[in-house]
């Protein structure tokens, strides 16, 4: 087995797992590009955006310039409202009893 077939394989394995945890609440293309994101970050070991670019570019077989832009662009997406994965899962987990209010100076 090669390295690309390998590279597929992982990509496969996470685009799966990133499926079954969002179900059809996420487009396809955004489930794609989390997976690669994922990859990137798997593969680089560092949370920077251009060090997951360069490494998903390297894992595929990528340009390293348009494996940055897949990164960056869903990471960008944040401040639209249902852009962020993480805001089409949110669900409160029980009632506030009290208000946090920071103590007086």
């Amino acid at each position: 087995m090669g390295n690309a077939d390998h590279s597929r394989r992982r990509l496969e394995e996470v685009r799966g797992f990133i499926d079954g945890l969002y179900g059809h609440d996420l487009h396809a293309k955004r489930v794609d590009g989390l997976a690669g994101a994922t990859l990137g970050v798997m593969a680089g070991a560092s949370l920077a955006v251009a060090v997951i670019g360069q490494a998903l570019a390297q894992a595929r077989g990528l340009v390293t310039k348009h494996a940055a832009k897949q990164v960056d662009r869903p990471l960008g997406n944040g401040g639209k409202p249902g852009c962020s994965p993480a805001a089409t899962r949110a669900e409160p987990i029980g009632q506030r009893s009290r208000r946090w209010s920071r103590p007086a100076s």
